[in-house]
């Protein structure tokens, strides 16, 4: 009895501090925010497919300070932990264009849009590391998906991108 009450505790204190740690990092105090994930993580022996977000959120606190290191290092834990994750390849693929990686970010880019074609803000990211890279056909052709996933022209990833590509002299 006082064991399973142990391991309710244990739980219910995990998930209050991944959401202690969910409210710092909405609040832009990443650094505080990573030391709630710390304290979550050091309590799992063994991590699994489950515990994929929370290398995810602790990954991203540390991309938002610049510790570029040990953001990749939790991206990869979170991707090999749920390989099936579109938002860890699109957030790999961001943080590998914007450190000027703009070819390993388009093959994180282009994996996670296999997992989920209709994830626009992945194909924004797409079309700019295209823009990045002088392609602006293939830009153009991310922009016009958008176009289709959305209906329109007033979604915030259509118009992100078209002014990548105008801007970019096309």
């Amino acid at each position: 009895q006082v064991a399973k009450y142990l391991v309710v505790v244990r739980l219910l204190t995990g998930r209050a501090l991944d959401a202690l740690g969910n409210i710092m990092q909405s609040r832009k105090r990443f650094d505080e925010a990573i030391g709630y994930y710390d304290r979550v993580i050091e309590r799992i022996d063994t991590p699994a497919k489950q515990h994929w977000s929370l290398f995810f959120a602790r990954g991203t606190s540390y991309e938002r300070i610049k510790n570029w290191p040990k953001a990749e290092a939790d991206l990869q834990r979170a991707l090999r932990l749920s390989p099936d994750q579109a938002s860890v390849l699109n957030y790999l693929g961001y943080s590998h264009r914007k450190i000027g990686e703009t070819d390993k970010g388009i093959e994180f880019y282009t994996k996670a849009l296999t997992i989920a074609p209709d994830f626009t803000q992945a194909r924004e990211y797409l079309g700019e590391a295209y823009v990045q890279a002088k392609d602006l056909d293939k830009a153009k052709g991310e922009l016009a998906e958008i176009e289709k996933l959305c209906g329109n022209q007033d979604c915030e990833e259509y118009k992100d991108l078209a002014e990548a590509i105008t801007a970019a002299g096309s």
